[in-house]
Formats: C-alpha cells, structure tokens, sequence
C-alpha cells in the first residue's frame, strides 16, 4: 500500500470502526488530513483578510467548519480505533489519551507492528509475502 491508497482506505473506512488498519494507511490517512486542515486554515484567512464585509463570510466559514470537524473527527477516531485493533486492543483504549503521558504509549502502539497474523479483529491487514519473518 503506497500513500494515496491508504489515504483512499482510510476515506473510504471513515464510518468503520471494525477491522484492523496498518501503519501505513494509519500514517497516510493522518499526514493528509492534517495538510488538509492547514490548507483550510490558510485558505480561510487569506479570504477573510480580503474581504470588506467578512462577517456573512464567517457564518458560512463557522457552519463548514462545524460539519467539517465532525466528519474529520469521525475519520480520525476510526482509524485510531482501527488501529489499535491491529494490536488485539479495544478501541475504549483511546481514553488513556485523557490522563496526562500515557497517551505516548498510544503513541508507541501507533508506530510499532501490529499483532502478527490473525487476531479477534480480523486477518493480518498485510499481505503474507510482507510479513516479517526470523531467521532465528
């Protein structure tokens, strides 16, 4: 899976909060959506810095943002949860976010290899011919 294809599954798996997601896609799918976020941001305020009148601008730019954050948050919270089920972990997990350092442990969890093989929430998201093996 390159970049653009995990962005296009992490899309497509906005809504899904079962299965397992690979770092790959989980990486992709966040890089993009914050480069995303930033271009909107700047976007936004080049437009309001040249408008006369920018306050009916800023009522249509709050209710975009508004459904916007919903679906964004939405997106990011699947895949986390997606991703931690690729380490056999429920998805409740997500709130060690809330107590302060232990969210680098999610963290940890997101750039480490997943369960290898099968697990309670699906088959191995990579493919067997990529599946590390030991010499040992």
């Amino acid at each position: 899976m390159d970049f653009f294809g995990g962005v296009k599954s992490g899309v497509l798996n906005t809504f899904n909060f079962t299965g397992r997601a690979r770092r790959m896609e989980y990486w992709s799918h966040r890089i993009f959506i914050y480069v995303i976020i930033l271009a909107f941001i700047l976007i936004i305020g080049q437009i309001e810095q040249s408008l006369a009148i920018p306050s009916a601008f800023e009522a249509f730019t709050y209710l975009f943002m508004t459904f916007g954050s919903v679906l964004v948050g939405t997106s990011l919270f699947s895949i986390s949860v997606r991703r931690l089920h690729d380490h056999d972990m429920s998805g409740f997990l997500l709130l060690l976010n809330i107590v302060p350092f232990a969210g680098f442990y999610l963290l940890y969890k997101n750039v480490s290899r997943g369960t290898k093989g099968p697990n309670r929430y699906g088959p191995d998201p990579l493919p067997p011919s990529k599946v590390e093996t030991s010499v040992f």
